[in-house]
């Protein structure tokens, strides 16, 4: 948080962001920053004094306003207790001591989320409405009831430009009528393909919407900028006094955490929602049984209805709901989805070493059983979703060593069930052709493959930086790790389109 504190010094929304984020966090990060620009201000003249003057106002400002709550905080403590702490006339001491800091949004805010889970359960229910066969609708238009509820929400919060709204809505179009247009071929492969990557092309409009850019940098993919000077790198680590901090900090030239909306924070943002919708969706399972238990006790079976009805709504709105609890409430799961990466990075790490070694005793091969190269490929996406995840958070909480070590020893296992998965798929391409699976999961395989070690360079690199305290041009930051992983996001999202366009015409 450092960082972001630092490259938003002219930047109040933001500063008051981070800070509604997380308070605790902030008032320590700023406190040792305040101290570097008061030493830094003894040190200078004059002149360049009166040139930091606006930033010193800000810094200021900031510094007496997390200072003057502690002795208010202390005061209204003592005068809170049991029996009055509902009352309404202590509404403003209980925000003042952090016991409401759940927050709802306006009314404008809590209309729209119903608007968008009305509207995502009614397409959830056109089978019923029009009588069309569940199975054809579902198996093509499940993304359909989700993406576009979730991307309207981001379209109006942030405000998107008519220009993009109508490029977000024709794409949309574009690609319901295509996939819809496909013939109802039994067991097609390529239907089956062209449905599940336009999921990942219905992803990247909600990526659109929520950072209002998808345009692909290859500078931020194999390249980084050199630096003269060594930035620190762990949060242990002091800024030292030679150090200069300015308002026009370096530190917001490579900080890609700077905007709430940057392509790692809408990793992270999945990574969050992933916690937030299971936690509705479990809650919600458990009202569901206590709802149908209690009616069949007096005698009323509610099943039916319940689901038909009740079950489905919910299943839309849980993304939904989920969303706007993260954007209201960025606090709460905020740290739960670092937390849930922190602790599995590790775990996920042995058991892949453990799962090679096994495989080798085991007698199975990904070679000559299909079935066992699908669940491989699939443990390879579930890892390198956990390690994209898991940057977006250590990127911008947290830069201890042990992170950066798991992640780069993950990386590297990582690595080695790519290289078997792809040798494998080969080695089936060459024995009995290609299909459009196999072709449509080389592609995705060697994108991965390429990104992975692109990654791997990078954390290497920042390792040796930070363990070594080098300052060498060879030394890049974390932040660089992350623009290698966002930057390659497009070239996911054009493979997708590949197979989902592409693929029914050409197999």
């Amino acid at each position: 948080m450092k960082d972001q504190i630092l490259s938003n010094l002219n930047n109040p929304g933001e500063l008051e962001k981070l800070y509604r984020g997380n308070k605790t966090l902030f008032r320590k990060e700023f406190s040792e920053i305040y101290l570097s620009i008061q030493g830094q201000q003894q040190g200078q003249q004059q002149g360049q004094q009166q040139d930091q003057q606006d930033c010193l106002s800000v810094v200021d400002f900031w510094h007496e306003r997390l200072k003057f709550p502690d002795a208010e905080i202390q005061s209204v403590k003592a005068n809170i207790t049991p029996n009055n702490i509902a009352s309404k006339d202590n509404i403003g001491e209980r925000t003042a001591i952090g016991i409401d800091d759940i927050k709802w949004g306006n009314k404008s805010d809590i209309v729209l989320v119903v608007v968008l889970v009305l509207v995502a359960g009614l397409i959830a229910k056109i089978p019923a409405i029009f009588g069309i066969n569940e199975e054809f609708f579902y198996s093509r238009n499940v993304g359909f009831v989700i993406f576009p509820a979730l991307t309207a929400f981001f379209v109006f919060k942030n405000g998107v430009s008519k220009i993009h709204i109508g490029v977000i809505s024709l794409f949309t179009l574009i690609a319901l009528v295509f996939i819809n247009s496909l013939p109802d071929v039994k067991e097609s492969d390529t239907l089956v393909l062209s449905s599940i990557h336009i999921l990942l092309l219905l992803w990247a409009v909600l990526g659109f919407a929520f950072t209002g850019d998808l345009s692909i940098k290859l500078s931020d993919i194999f390249h980084y900028n050199k630096r003269l000077k060594r930035q620190p790198l762990f949060i242990n680590e002091p800024i030292t006094n030679n150090q200069e901090i300015t308002c026009n900090s370096p530190h917001s030239v490579d900080n890609i955490n700077a905007s709430n909306n940057s392509p790692l924070e809408f990793l992270k943002y999945n990574g969050d929602l992933i916690v937030m919708t299971t936690l509705i969706l479990i809650a919600g399972g458990i009202m569901s049984a206590i709802t149908i238990g209690l009616f069949d006790l007096i005698g009323l079976n509610i099943e039916g209805v319940y689901f038909d009805y009740v079950a489905i709504f919910g299943l839309a709105a849980a993304p939904i709901v989920g969303t706007y609890i993260i954007r209201t409430n960025p606090q709460l799961v905020g740290k739960v989805s670092p937390l849930i990466a922190k602790i599995f990075s590790p775990l996920v790490l042995i058991m892949l070493v453990i799962y090679i070694l096994a495989i080798i005793f085991s007698g199975k091969d990904p070679y000559n059983d299909r079935e066992f190269l699908i669940i491989f490929n699939a443990l390879l996406v579930g890892v390198m979703a956990l390690i994209f995840f898991s940057l977006a958070g250590i990127s911008k909480n947290s830069k201890s060593r042990f992170e950066i070590w798991v992640l780069t020893l993950l990386s590297i296992v990582t690595i080695a069930v790519n290289a078997i998965a792809l040798s494998a798929i080969l080695y089936r391409i060459f024995e009995w052709g290609i299909t459009p699976n196999r072709a449509a999961v080389i592609g995705l395989n060697t994108l991965i493959f390429i990104n992975l070690i692109i990654v791997t360079l990078r954390f290497v690199k920042v390792i040796r930086g930070g363990i070594q305290h080098s300052s060498k041009n060879g030394y890049i930051e974390i932040s660089d790790v992350g623009k290698a992983i966002t930057g390659f996001i497009p070239m996911y999202i054009l493979w997708a389109a590949i197979v989902t366009f592409l693929f029914p015409f050409i197999f």
